[in-house]
């Protein structure tokens, strides 16, 4: 019986050197899932692979945007409360108190998974996360005047 087609276009084989240890989660991973054979299982091990790596950047790009906007906000409502009389500022002061929060978490999050992509320019941009750190910072000395929740 021949093996059915991959695909139609040029088929390469790929000789690959893999420690025993990995060949034995590959070959869990193949049972588990009731995947014919080690290539079969090696070939949708790297299609998974390369999807979560297209996906991850794309998340890592919405969490810094959201990190970005959060902190844009915080500012936004730390200068109106130095504008504003005391009552509001005290609420506008918790509300920036929560987004720090959620800034945080964000950050949490994209300081993950910076760490995680080990590409060079996941490297270059670790500077943001430090900048992040620092700003973050920055803000809870701004809040610690009483009014943060």
């Amino acid at each position: 019986m021949a093996r059915p087609r991959l695909t139609e276009g040029a088929i390469e084989r790929l000789q690959l050197v893999i420690p025993s240890e990995e060949i034995a989660s590959i070959e869990k991973w193949r049972f588990a899932n009731e995947i014919a054979s080690k290539s079969e299982a090696v070939r949708r091990l790297c299609q998974i692979g390369l999807a979560f790596d297209q996906e991850h950047r794309e998340a890592k790009d919405r969490t810094r945007s959201a990190l970005d906007a959060t902190t844009r906000g915080i500012r936004m409502l730390i200068e109106r409360s130095a504008l504003v009389g005391d009552g509001n500022s005290i609420e506008l002061r918790q509300i920036a108190g929560v987004l720090l929060e959620a800034m945080e978490a964000q950050l949490s999050l994209y300081q993950d998974m910076v760490s995680t992509d080990a590409t060079a320019a996941a490297m270059a941009r670790s500077g943001d996360v430090d900048e992040h750190v620092r700003e973050a910072a920055t803000i809870r000395e701004k809040l610690t005047g009483g009014y943060y929740p």
